[in-house]
């Protein structure tokens, strides 16, 4: 993640300003432009921003749109909401919507695509909630939402921005990391699996270092949870969910490559030095390659997590990049490498934003 400049008074911005806190001014993000700018300034060369439908009506965005679209890039893949009218929902809805938009950022800083691939159906979140979201339980008490992907179509709990669930889950399954954004890393990690590599000439690569996807996810599923992994997952997967399936090794491993160039992106901004040597610069990828990306992330991480323990805290990043796993991200690397050359950004991909 980038930070920004005010184009008023040139004062540092973060991604989730909408004031600069020096000049005063309204702030918002260009997703066309991957810059900020003040209200009474955004404007492009093809004609003027406005404000996203969701930062007038629902201060739940600081995206600007298209005058001619209701919604901004990010807002316009809703396909349902949440019931705005319920404010706990609401609240969660807000929280998701912010890791939602840290996502596109990262999936235009790639330059892969959002719009429908041929024969395929376009990319869509219905953002639900269950009644946990109402009571702050951790089980719900009715039919529980289940995040999740289907030809296109990302389903969100919004219930998990509750950290308090989220963290008692977390332990609960035994995992070491799990956030909103986490969660939607994963999940679209199964929409490019679904976009790049299912019916194309890379499945043969994807089922040599995955496994092949025809083997029964129910049948995964279900062994998943009543056995522990095979002994000594630990040399082949980032993680013990991705030995569930192939699909769920792909969309960890992508989850984990999305995390790698974001906080590395952050640090090269920052100009984070790591024992004498800045960090690198990972995005754009042209302009950078795997092998030394993965060398920044291996030393940054090392300080990361000492950092974390100094404080008390968990690690930040508790995972361990092994030689398989490394040959799997460097699959993940070579696809939104190829992907990015062709990707156009898509304006208004779903225009109507409909409550539940």
């Amino acid at each position: 993640m980038q930070t920004f400049k005010c184009d008023s008074c040139g004062t540092r911005l973060f991604f989730e300003n909408v004031t600069c806190l020096a000049c005063g001014r309204e702030v918002g993000f260009d997703a066309g432009a991957l810059a900020m700018h003040t209200v009474d300034g955004a404007g492009t060369a093809s004609g003027r921003l406005e404000k996203c439908t969701n930062w007038v009506e629902h201060a739940a965005c600081n995206w600007f749109r298209d005058p001619e679209q209701p919604y901004c890039l990010s807002c316009s893949l809703n396909e349902i909401v949440p019931d705005l009218a319920s404010a706990q929902q609401r609240e969660l809805w807000i929280e998701t919507e912010r890791a939602k938009r840290r996502l596109v950022f990262t999936l235009r800083r790639l330059n892969l695509p959002l719009a429908a691939p041929p024969g395929k159906q376009a990319l869509r979140f219905r953002l639900l909630a269950d009644d946990r979201a109402e009571t702050g339980a951790v089980d719900a008490s009715g039919e529980a939402v289940l995040t999740g992907h289907d030809s296109g179509c990302l389903t969100v709990n919004v219930v998990e921005a509750d950290g308090a669930i989220r963290e008692t889950l977390r332990k609960r399954l035994g995992e070491r990391y799990r956030t909103m954004l986490g969660h939607l890393r994963h999940e679209i990690g199964h929409y490019y699996w679904y976009a790049l590599v299912e019916g194309t000439s890379e499945i043969k690569r994807f089922r040599a270092l995955f496994g092949d996807e025809r083997a029964s996810y129910e049948q995964a599923l279900e062994r998943h949870y009543a056995e522990p992994p095979a002994e000594g997952w630990q040399s082949s997967f980032v993680s013990a969910y991705a030995t569930m399936h192939p699909w769920e090794d792909f969309a960890e491993t992508w989850a984990h490559y999305i995390h790698i160039v974001d906080t590395l992106e952050t640090a090269a901004d920052g100009r984070v030095a790591v024992d004498g040597a800045v960090v690198g610069e990972p995005l754009p990828l042209d302009r950078s390659n795997i092998g030394d990306v993965l060398a920044d992330w291996f030393r940054l991480t090392v300080a990361l997590n000492q950092l974390n323990r100094s404080m008390g805290l968990n690690d930040a990043y508790p995972f361990a990049l092994t030689d398989a796993v490394i040959d799997k991200l460097r699959f993940i690397d070579d696809l939104c490498r190829a992907a990015g050359h062709a990707a156009e950004v898509p304006q208004g991909v779903i225009i109507t934003q409909r409550g539940r």
